[in-house]
């Protein structure tokens, strides 16, 4: 398989054909997306060109183009409303023998054009483009011509019709698309209905006999680029009723759409043409004709795609395959694009590349070298950092290169499908493209250049097998002119293989009748005049001559000796060697042959005895040297015991014995069974864990056979745990972690609080117990395991206040709880005591740490005492204490300061300002507990209270 060329490589690789650029002309219309179309417009017998053109939401004055195939010159232009992006139909409905055009475009726009004056015939929607949308009108895509429906003598046009391109992507609620069949004299719609799932449309309709029965299938698909959809099958009679509810669903995407019109072409050579679409999501699937089942599906995951697949022989084999054009990324932010090789008979990519750096145009197919192997031609866009530039290439699957086909020029072509025919009828391809003229913004309508080539590759006697958008004939058909003519005839010669096993048969063809020269494809794939190496076989060769004729020849590869094997009798019981087998050979046809036999037992005649069962071999050495091996198998009697079920003890703790054994008989009602036991029975239960031996013996062939079995019992299921107790107060380190031995994993587990694992971890304080069971039922229960955890540490103080500033206070700790002994540690002092003393007026923080590491940190204020007259004058007071929600500071010499509240750890927490002497503290939010005031008046020394929270 191939996977990413490297560009520079290719291009050094690259060969090119003789070609002359015989024209190229500038359109003066905004831009394009139709691909051209070949069609005789006047009367120089060279085929002339039609495109479409626009810009979407603008008229244009050159909507619709006719360019001289002979110069290039516009013939004649017409002025459209809208952008025309169709790809144009011929059919005469003048009577001037000159075909006149078909094409449709945005927003109802569908013409039918005089083909000799330019002049419109009928326009479908004869009113503003405005009105189109709310008339029910959308966009009008790729027409195809069907029989007479209205037996006014002239065929009719099938068409589909919608897709609101001016509604932004996200908005899925849109108008169904519909199928319309349309008077192609008048423009008169004959039948329509809308999409059975009521989606919109974007795919242009695909209309064929597949079966050759006469009646016509039409294949289209619902659905956008963001509005999910299916791809469908109806006959045309069911449209003609205006009901197509019975369409058949082929293939559905709830996500994405089917937007490229469908591909026809025989994968299986039933004669029925099968088909092959690409959904917008990237998906390839090809579906039977007959049974419309799938026969093969490729996904690209990550692309979307609207470029039709492309039908060519290019892998060698007789069925045909596929070619697509992939972008990868979401639409318009494409980062890559890629093409793919798809074998038509697997499904199977059998190459994959991206060689430019814009690709969206669908291909073509041809073979250009005449190998009878098409190549596929690509028109992509590469950008050279400052520009886009377009060139043609040719990918050749068979020698694995690109070749260039004519120089790059700056532009950019989006959507249109290069033109591939001889319109000159000088017997040579011409080549027909189109693509933007800006080349640095594609979207300016700046107009787009139509080249025509004349190249020196001769048209294939087969034909050009997709020459255009949507096929050589426009119709979504493969194009294969090969017929059997009578004349061409493969003058096939072949040989049989030399010695069995020895795969040297070969067969040659040289060719005669017809007109050379010719292409073969052998059914191997390869595509030489001879073919080497064949194994046993029946072969196929297809011979083409240069005008189309084929020529199609069988034959059978056989190895030379045919090796038989007779003389059997069967063997009686098992292990018994009294078989015999006797071989034969062809090539070894009577008693006085010299052929040699050498078996694998030892014998070395014909005639192989004591034989066992099981494959024995056989060499043959034959008159002309030939070495042959083959192999006989010896067929193994039926046993005594054909299976046998054994069940251990299930559980040791219970002290029940409940093995068993179960003999399954090849012959039950003819077997005498003899246990060790004692007992003639086929089951034994209630067993201990031992040895059984039992004697078998078929009484009707005479065969014995002795078996032992054992029971064996699983060790007693036992459990043990271990468990972690809380460290501190209200921790999170608690755990039990249970551990099983004995009995039959796996084990399950329940505990007394409803938890089913094996280890506990985070658990509260309490008694646990757990039920363990094991696979086979038996259980066992931990004992009571019993989750501690310490008391909380708590502390009181006893404070004695300064005397009067000269730092003789003191505070002693008395700490409870936790686990002894304690660590102490105080803030601004070093001492490690729980008594401290000489003490300065201040907050003092005690930490205690007991031997666990589980700490406690707690406060203690020494105050200055003053003297009575002093404490009198700064008297200040707090109620109510304790208090819930708030509490009331008044100082009664109404005082100007402030009101502080502490923490036990001594952390400021809430502070107020005094107010004529009052202050009011909000406490609600605060634990209960025990706090400090420190009420600070102006000029005096602070008043310590202590406030209790509830």
């Amino acid at each position: 398989m191939k996977f990413i060329f490297v560009i520079s490589v290719l291009i050094a690789s690259v060969t090119t054909y003789a070609q002359t650029l015989v024209w190229s002309e500038h359109v003066d219309t905004s831009t394009t997306f139709s691909s051209p179309r070949p069609v005789h417009l006047n009367s120089d017998q060279i085929l002339d060109i039609v495109i479409g053109g626009g810009l979407d939401g603008s008229p244009e004055s050159r909507g619709v183009v006719a360019l001289d195939g002979a110069t290039g010159s516009q013939i004649w232009n017409f002025a459209t409303d809208e952008e025309m992006f169709g790809s144009a139909q011929f059919l005469d409905i003048t009577g001037d023998n000159i075909q006149d055009v078909f094409i449709g475009g945005r927003y109802a726009e569908f013409y039918a054009i005089n083909g000799a004056t330019g002049a419109m015939i009928w326009e479908f929607f004869p009113h503003p483009v405005s009105e189109a949308v709310d008339s029910g009108w959308f966009n009008f895509y790729t027409p195809q011509f069907i029989p007479d429906q209205n037996s006014d003598g002239i065929e009719d046009i099938l068409v589909a019709n919608g897709g609101n391109h001016a509604l932004p992507s996200f908005d899925t609620l849109r108008e169904p698309g519909m199928l319309l069949v349309i008077d192609a004299v008048t423009g008169n719609v004959l039948a329509k209905d809308t999409m059975p799932d009521g989606e919109e449309t974007y795919c242009s309709a695909v209309v064929a006999d597949l079966s050759g029965s006469g009646e016509l299938k039409i294949i289209y698909g619902s659905g956008g680029e963001d509005d999910g959809g299916n791809l469908y099958m109806v006959n045309l009679t069911d449209l003609m009723a205006n009901d197509i509810s019975t369409s058949v669903v082929l293939a559905t995407d709830p996500d994405k759409g089917f937007i490229a019109p469908t591909s026809l072409a025989d994968l299986n050579f039933d004669g029925t043409l099968d088909i092959v679409n690409q959904a917008y999501d990237g998906t390839l699937r090809a579906f039977d004709g007959n049974s419309l089942s799938l026969l093969w599906e490729s996904i690209h995951p990550g692309t979307e795609s609207s470029a039709a697949p492309v039908i060519g022989n290019f892998i060698g084999t007789i069925t045909p395959d596929v070619f697509a054009v992939l972008g990868k990324g979401s639409a318009p932010s494409f980062f890559d694009h890629y093409q793919v090789m798809i074998d038509g008979s697997t499904g199977d990519v059998m190459w994959k590349d991206s060689i430019a750096d814009m690709h969206f145009a669908s291909a073509n197919a041809l073979d250009m070298d005449l190998n009878g192997r098409d190549e596929v031609i690509v028109s992509l866009n590469t950008h050279t950092g400052s520009h886009f530039i377009h060139e043609l290439l040719s990918i050749d699957f068979q020698s694995d290169s690109v070749h260039s086909i004519y120089s790059p020029q700056a532009g950019v072509n989006i959507a249109s499908t290069p033109l591939l025919c001889d319109l000159d009828s000088n017997g040579y391809v011409d080549f027909v493209y189109a693509f933007r003229a800006d080349s640095v913004n594609p979207m300016n309508p700046n107009g787009f250049k139509v080249n025509r080539l004349e190249t020196s590759i001769t048209i294939p006697g087969v034909g050009i097998a997709w020459g255009s958008y949507m096929g050589s004939n426009f119709d979504g058909q493969y194009n294969l002119l090969a017929s059997n003519c009578g004349t061409t005839n493969p003058n096939l010669f072949f040989a049989q293989i030399s010695c069995n096993e020895f795969d040297d048969g070969y067969a040659y063809i040289n060719p005669v009748g017809g007109v050379a020269p010719y292409t073969c494809t052998w059914s191997t794939g390869d595509i030489v005049d001879t073919i080497q190496n064949l194994s046993p076989g029946t072969y196929n060769v297809v011979v083409v001559d240069s005008v189309g004729c084929l020529g199609n020849q069988s034959f059978t590869i056989s190895d030379p000796y045919v090796i038989s094997f007779s003389s059997m009798p069967p063997l009686v019981c098992p292990d018994d060697s009294t078989s015999q087998v006797s071989v034969s050979s062809s090539g070894c046809p009577c008693m006085f042959s010299t052929c040699m036999f050498d078996w694998t037992n030892g014998d070395s005649t014909k005639l192989a005895t004591g034989l066992w069962a099981g494959w024995h071999a056989v060499t043959i050495t034959h008159m002309d040297g030939c070495v042959t091996v083959d192999s006989v198998f010896v067929p193994e009697p039926s046993p005594v015991l054909d299976s046998a079920s054994v069940s251990n003890i299930s559980c040791v703790n219970y002290g029940i014995n409940d093995g068993s054994i179960i003999l399954y008989l090849s012959d039950s009602n003819n077997t005498l069974v003899s246990w060790s036991t004692g007992s003639g029975a086929a089951y034994l239960d209630s067993l201990v864990d031992t040895t059984y031996t039992v004697e078998l013996i078929d009484t009707i062939r005479g065969c014995a056979e002795l078996d032992t079995f054992q029971i064996t019992a699983p060790d007693s299921l036992m459990v043990s745990y271990t468990s972690t107790d809380f460290i501190c107060f209200k921790d999170s380190n608690s755990s039990i972690s249970l551990s099983v031995t004995g009995g039959s994993a796996p084990y399950t587990y329940l505990w007394n609080h409803g938890d089913s694992l094996s280890n506990l971890l985070y658990i509260p304080t309490g008694d646990y117990q757990a039920l363990v069971t094991d696979s086979m039922g038996c259980a066992i229960e931990t004992p009571i395991i019993t989750i501690n955890s310490p008391t909380e540490i708590t502390n009181t103080f006893v404070i004695e206040q300064d005397s009067l500033g000269n730092c003789e206070g003191s505070i002693t700790a008395a700490p409870i709880g936790g686990t002894r002994p304690y660590t102490i540690s105080w803030s601004i002092l070093t001492d490690t005591t729980l008594e401290i003393n000489n003490l300065c007026a201040n907050t003092y923080i005690i930490t205690i740490t007991d031997s666990n590491g589980c700490q406690l940190m707690d406060t203690a204020i020494v105050n200055v005492l003053v003297n009575l007259n002093e404490h009198d004058q700064n008297n200040a007071y707090i109620y109510p204490n304790p208090a819930a929600q708030n509490v009331t500071i008044v100082a009664q010499s109404h005082f100007l300061g402030s009101a502080e509240l502490y923490d036990n750890f001594g952390r400021l927490i809430l502070a107020e300002s005094l107010i004529n002497g009052r202050a009011r503290l909000d406490i609600d939010h605060f634990a209960a507990g025990s706090y400090i005031i420190v009420i600070k008046l102006d000029g005096k020394d602070p008043v310590i209270k202590q406030l209790m929270i509830e």
